[in-house]
């Protein structure tokens, strides 16, 4: 939840943000191991694919909420949410759906970052060490001629399996 400057002492305004950050993609940003994401939360902007849901009671989509409407507003966020995720995000959670939603999507709101590394990431992970050590000897050749992020992914990868 984010809140919104249009908060009061009588009304809290806020807006509830999603985001997925798979493990992969989380310990690049951070350029930590796998085990050390998995050991600490993700923050709301260390994500690959954000969004927001809106609340359907205010044109701005901003949740408003005061001590008379909390039960509405909580009964109403709650069926937001609950139906958000299940048509949505949980669908996204398979990596294959979601490398496909990245490669037909890639220049889409909701993409933070590079779309390219974090299919990519997303394929890292779940390869065998054989093929590993193949795209890191690749990705260092890139970064040798030139592409720099590649060099880096090599060797953040080295370090990070």
């Amino acid at each position: 939840m984010q809140r919104s400057t249009g908060s009061t002492k009588e009304r809290s305004a806020f807006f509830v943000n999603i985001t997925l950050n798979p493990v992969p993609w989380v310990a690049w940003t951070r350029r930590t191991s796998l085990s050390e994401v998995r050991a600490t939360p993700p923050a709301e902007n260390e994500g690959v694919w954000d969004g927001r849901l809106a609340s359907t009671s205010n044109w701005h989509g901003v949740w408003e909420v005061t001590a008379a409407t909390l039960d509405d507003v909580c009964e109403q966020l709650a069926g937001a949410l609950r139906t958000e995720l299940a048509e949505k995000w949980i669908p996204l959670l398979p990596r294959d759906a979601f490398r496909a939603l990245l490669r037909e999507r890639r220049n889409a709101p909701g993409i933070v970052g590079s779309p390219r590394i974090a299919d990519l990431l997303c394929r890292i992970e779940d390869v065998s060490e054989a093929d590993r050590k193949e795209l890191i000897s690749l990705f260092e050749r890139r970064g040798r001629e030139g592409d720099q992020t590649l060099g880096e992914l090599a060797e953040w990868m080295r370090r990070a399996f």
